[in-house]
């Protein structure tokens, strides 16, 4: 399925006929799209095109899956138009790289763990109500925070953001 699927809330995902995905489910597909991301990053490879259209996800196994890579590149590059996931540090004709891909990730996490299509001004309020549901998932809604709302020099790795969803996920050492 396209991800935007996964980025709808429960209600809507019954309304199309889809068993609505727990906050659980929602963790494992995120992990899956931070492990690839973090490859990425990882080789310096810069994708700059996060979005809803790029990626699939399997209910099944909660497996994600990135398409259209077309357009990476080894190192910086012009920023591309990506309406609604504009990165505010790397505006559209600027030079952007990992930094910029970790925001348009921590976005397009937050919109997939929340159920909604949620900007930047709202993330904080819609990662907030997922604090309290454990330690974890407070830990990873502070870095999501963190990483939508700091310098983009002082953005988390997506590594870091790939470890905060594994221990949510209870698929690490830690968790």
């Amino acid at each position: 399925l396209d991800v935007d699927v996964l980025a709808l809330s429960e209600m809507k995902q019954r309304q199309m006929g889809l068993p609505p995905q727990s906050l659980a489910e929602r963790i494992a597909v995120c992990a899956s799209i931070a492990a690839m991301a973090d490859l990425l990053e990882r080789h310096r490879l810069v994708y700059l095109d996060w979005s809803y259209a790029n990626l699939f996800w399997r209910p099944a196994d909660h497996s994600a899956y990135l398409i259209d890579l077309d357009g990476a590149s080894f190192g910086p590059r012009p920023q591309i138009q990506s309406p609604q996931w504009e990165d505010p540090h790397f505006p559209l004709g600027t030079t952007a790289g990992n930094d910029s891909d970790r925001y348009r990730v921590a976005l397009l996490i937050t919109r997939c763990l929340t159920g909604t299509r949620v900007y930047v001004a709202e993330a904080r309020t819609k990662l907030s109500e997922l604090r309290t549901l454990s330690a974890e998932v407070e830990h990873l809604a502070e870095l999501l925070i963190l990483t939508l709302t700091t310098a983009a020099s002082s953005r988390p790795t997506i590594a870091t953001m790939r470890a905060a969803l594994d221990v949510a996920d209870g698929t690490s050492a830690a968790g």
